[in-house]
């Protein structure tokens, strides 16, 4: 059965379809992985916690930043943790998300083109990782409030573009609940081609959409309201070059000129050259304008982004991170390029020889640079047909470039994750929650966490002085920095004066800082902050008495 017969059984059989979006799914999060505990979870993951059982972190000064919470999204999973199921019931939401988040880019792309083959091509595409501008891939590997918000502000678009706008404007407000920064986004998106239309669309559709966008966004709404926090419009250039050289360089200055931040730029920009390949006679006139006016809305907002950080850092402007609407810019250049692929697959105009090549790389490559450069290639030279032994080795030597990357920045890490790792970081927290009050605090080496690796009060349940992944927070809560740096100051002395926004050597500065302190500095850092335990990794060592030890940790009782 060819594939564009498969598509079209799809495209006629719901059940079919249903199960094709599932599979798509579990591919997607076997290939990917799934981990539980690490990256922003571990931010998440206390703040749900203490939300759930405020005994736990009494005396931590960063988790009581939950309040006022953000969003409503992790509300949700309070019953859970009580049930003693957390770990189960996120990763039963995560593969819900990622099945809708497929079955949205069929729906979206079936929209966009009409054509069944464009939509299963975009699927199967998708369930590889693709990065593009800040590396963050469509699917992730780990439940977030914005993963789970982007199959609906997906479906949001599609709605729009079938000009239920009621409806489409409904999902957003319901959506903003969950994650107000990325459906922000999405309605700037689609606000723009609605003003320009208004009178096409008619005033009294208009003003529904507007009442239905309001009642479902209205949970949030009185939660900003209740807190009367104003909008901070004041300048904090010290606060941007922290949150910026620490954690968020690439989210803040995608072209600073650090190689990993410029490659990923660079694949962003590549994917809309593929979108402006593909988009002559790509979509239905009545379609066409609304969908141009979007994605130029979404450049504007992203150009936006770029230049508040660069050259004016309005705090409202920093902490909205308008560069990550790049993602949903991402997803369309996808789909327009994956229709350019169905309509000359069903065209017959290319040799399968090079359409196997060109599809193969876009497919299976996480950087649109490689089908890009392929596309560049077969243009310039127009060969008629190409050696299958070329077309199998070019796509195993990119791959294989691709995967040495990945591995060397350590930005792959298959495997399923559901509960916490078995590692000897993990054994200690699960000791330190076993064997220490609760109101215990930890002085804990800060660099400790990454994508893969969970942060000391994720499994702990117990406080910890200071760590370099409470940027990520202080990204949202700027009144937090000065109490930040006077605990990490003391801690990790010396190396935040010369974080240079590269991630990696963020965290090896901060790993060298602590280890260099000595034991009268540690008894100081307690002393501040009434900490009672401190955590050393292995092979170093202190003169305090030991209370636990495995292969890669002690901890240890400060008087």
């Amino acid at each position: 059965m060819s594939l564009a017969v498969f598509a079209d059984r799809i495209a006629s059989q719901r059940g079919l379809r249903s199960l094709f979006f599932l599979t798509a799914a579990l591919l997607s999060i076997l290939l990917i992985g799934y981990h539980f505990g690490t990256f922003d979870q571990v931010i998440h993951i206390p703040f749900l916690k203490a939300t759930a059982d405020p005994s736990l972190y009494p005396e931590d000064a960063f988790v009581a930043l939950r309040d006022p919470p953000i969003s409503y999204f992790w509300n949700f999973f309070i019953p859970f943790y009580r049930w003693g199921i957390l770990e189960a019931a996120m990763f039963a939401a995560h593969v819900l998300a990622t099945t809708l988040t497929f079955a949205a880019i069929w729906r979206l792309s079936l929209t966009l083109f009409g054509d069944a083959l464009a939509s299963t091509l975009a699927v199967i595409t998708f369930i590889f990782p693709h990065f593009g501008f800040l590396g963050f891939p469509v699917i992730e590997f780990s439940l977030l409030n914005r993963t789970f918000a982007l199959p609906f502000l997906l479906f949001a678009i599609d709605l729009y573009l079938n000009r239920h706008y009621g409806w489409a404007f409904l999902l957003l407000g319901l959506t903003a609940n969950l994650h107000p920064l990325s459906a922000g986004m999405a309605t700037a998106m689609l606000l723009i081609p609605t003003l320009v239309e208004a009178r096409r669309i008619g005033y009294a559709r208009l003003f529904l959409a507007a009442v239905a966008f309001l009642i479902a966004a209205l949970p949030l709404l009185l939660l900003w309201v209740s807190n009367d926090q104003p909008v901070d419009w004041s300048l904090r250039p010290e606060w941007l070059s922290l949150i910026a050289r620490g954690v968020l360089t690439q989210v803040l200055y995608p072209f600073a000129a650090i190689p990993f931040v410029l490659l990923l730029t660079l694949s962003g920009f590549s994917a809309v050259w593929l979108l402006l390949i593909a988009r002559r006679a790509a979509l239905a006139p009545a379609i066409e304008r609304p969908v141009s006016l979007m994605l130029i809305t979404a450049g504007l907002i992203f150009a936006v982004g770029v230049f508040s950080a660069q050259f004016l850092p309005l705090t409202v402007l920093i902490e909205m991170q308008l560069t990550r609407v790049s993602l949903l810019i991402f997803i369309f250049a996808y789909l327009y390029f994956a229709s350019y692929l169905a309509r000359e697959f069903r065209a017959q105009s290319m040799h399968p020889s090079r359409f196997a090549l060109l599809t193969g790389t876009f497919i299976f490559n996480p950087l649109a640079i490689f089908p890009l450069g392929i596309w560049g290639l077969l243009r310039l030279c127009k060969p008629r047909r190409l050696n299958w032994g070329v077309v199998a080795g070019c796509k195993v030597g990119i791959f294989g470039l691709c995967l040495t990357i990945a591995v060397s920045l350590g930005v792959w890490h298959p495997g399923i994750h559901i509960f916490a790792p078995q590692t000897d970081w993990v054994d200690a927290q699960e000791w330190a929650r076993d064997n220490t009050p609760r109101n215990a605090v930890f002085i804990t080496p800060p660099e400790k966490g990454s994508l893969y690796e969970p942060e000391w009060r994720v499994f702990s349940e117990r406080s910890s002085v200071v760590s370099i992944y409470d940027l990520f927070e202080i990204a949202l809560r700027p009144d937090y920095l000065d109490t930040w740096l006077e605990r990490f100051e003391l801690l990790a002395p010396g190396a935040e004066q010369q974080f240079n926004g590269n991630y990696f050597e963020t965290k090896a500065l901060t790993s060298q800082a602590y280890a260099s302190l000595t034991d009268q500095q540690l008894l100081q850092a307690a002393h501040s902050f009434e900490a009672g335990y401190l955590v050393v990794e292995k092979p170093h060592s202190r003169d305090f008495p030991l209370l636990y030890e495995n292969e890669g940790y002690i901890i240890y009782q400060l008087p």
